[in-house]
């Protein structure tokens, strides 16, 4: 025990393993909602043959992860069940978000103890909240996030000569990939993702950035493909105009009349989005929110203010689910000191990039993995801020993880001295 006391890193390592299986522990038993049932379109046993699930991808142009789906069909078909995902996928990537969240960014004791103590938090908040719409998905997006982000430091940390470099590189790509094809709201976010990629591989030759972006090309670039040639649309979900509209209802002058669809694919079913028709319409729903936001500029900006407050209120009831009272007094201060954290490493980032020239260094340091991982909470928080309206208890517990590793890297005076020094 004294050995391991002594040893920075093996400590660290413990400690964020008791605090994972904790996070997966207080989760288990849960289920979570297969991404397949997304808006309750579908269901597995609906699934006989290996023939459905070829003509159900080839269909495919909704939100519905075309990888998770496919695996989860692929389980029913072999198993006849998807317990594997809802029992056993749901609360393991629960476990790993926070494993990653204490980890990813820690490199002193305190740092751990932050992270992990948030990360405890929000795993008991989870529990709490999620249950009220269990959607796998918003688990699944911190984790492949945290690891993406993890490979990248790997890569900064490592010997060009080294053969791994080659095979993190990659696994950073497919990671991704695999990011891009779990959530729709990626998809117009993946820009930034590249460019934070870039910079973070700047130090390394450049055909180990052409090797990340080969499974990136190989996997997100055949589906986007087959989106246009099918579909007519680059984007993969033909319904992000009607969630958008709920957010800027006040922003359009004459309500979309209701469009009607086909019937519920089954009995007690949604009505069927996974049409032409319903892409079509999405298209004029988006492009209409699109235009009366333009109009008002000023107006807009303060309207998104508005909702990232909302957003990190933060709300604690979802549906039937909430957190008792007693813990809101824990959990919310939690939420906003990371938020606060996360707003205190992008300023910090953002003098240094704007000294940077007169200092005759780089702006690069938005390469790094904790400086990137500030710039994409924000990003998706003012996606979530302007997509939706009414879960953002949910949308929220999918940035806890990234909030707790941001919270960590805060504590820590000598990075945010080297920041603002430099």
């Amino acid at each position: 025990m004294t050995s391991i006391w002594n040893d920075d890193k093996r400590l660290r390592r413990l400690l964020a393993s008791a605090i994972a299986l904790f996070a997966f522990g207080v989760n288990l038993g849960i289920k979570g909602s297969i991404t397949l049932d997304w808006q309750h379109l579908y269901r597995p046993e609906d699934f006989h043959t290996w023939s459905d699930l070829w003509r159900f991808m080839s269909e495919l142009q909704t939100g519905i992860s075309p990888v998770w789906a496919f695996l989860e069909v692929s389980a029913q078909l072999i198993l006849g069940s998807t317990a594997i995902f809802s029992f056993g996928l749901y609360p393991l990537s629960i476990g790993i978000n926070a494993y990653l969240g204490t980890m990813v960014f820690s490199k002193t004791r305190l740092q751990v103890l932050i992270s992990g103590g948030l990360s405890l938090v929000f795993a008991v908040a989870i529990r709490f909240i999620h249950k009220g719409n269990t959607e796998m998905y918003d688990m699944l997006m911190p984790a492949l996030i945290l690891g993406w982000l993890a490979l990248l430091q790997q890569l900064r940390k490592g010997d060009v000569q080294n053969r791994r470099l080659f095979w993190l590189s990659f696994a950073a790509g497919a990671v991704l990939s695999l990011l891009e094809l779990t959530r729709t709201l990626i998809f117009p976010l993946m820009p930034f993702f590249l460019v934070l990629s870039f910079l973070a591989m700047r130090p390394l030759p450049a055909r180990y950035f052409f090797v990340f972006l080969l499974p990136l090309l190989l996997f997100s670039g055949s589906w986007h493909l087959k989106q246009v040639l099918c579909h007519d649309q680059l984007h993969w979900s033909n319904h992000d105009g009607f969630n958008m509209q709920k957010s800027w209802v006040d922003f359009i002058e004459t309500p979309n009349e209701r469009f009607e669809d086909d019937p519920p694919l089954y009995a007690g079913g949604f009505d069927n989005i996974n049409t032409d028709r319903h892409t079509a319409y999405n298209k004029i729903v988006r492009k209409k929110v699109r235009e009366a936001v333009l109009k008002q500029p000023l107006r807009a900006t303060l309207h998104l203010g508005r909702r990232l407050l909302v957003l990190y209120q933060p709300k604690t009831v979802l549906f039937m689910a909430k957190t008792p009272s007693w813990f809101n007094f824990i959990y919310r201060p939690a939420v906003w000191f990371c938020g606060l954290s996360v707003v205190l490493l992008f300023l910090a980032s953002f003098w240094r990039m704007l000294r940077a020239p007169l200092r005759g260094q780089s702006w690069r340091a938005f390469g790094r993995p904790e400086v990137a991982s500030a710039i994409i909470i924000l990003l998706i928080s003012a996606v979530f801020a302007a997509g939706e309206v009414g879960e953002e208890a949910r949308f929220l517990i999918s940035l806890l993880p990234m909030l707790a590793a941001a919270g960590g890297v805060v504590v820590s005076s000598e990075f945010l001295l080297r920041m603002w020094k430099r």
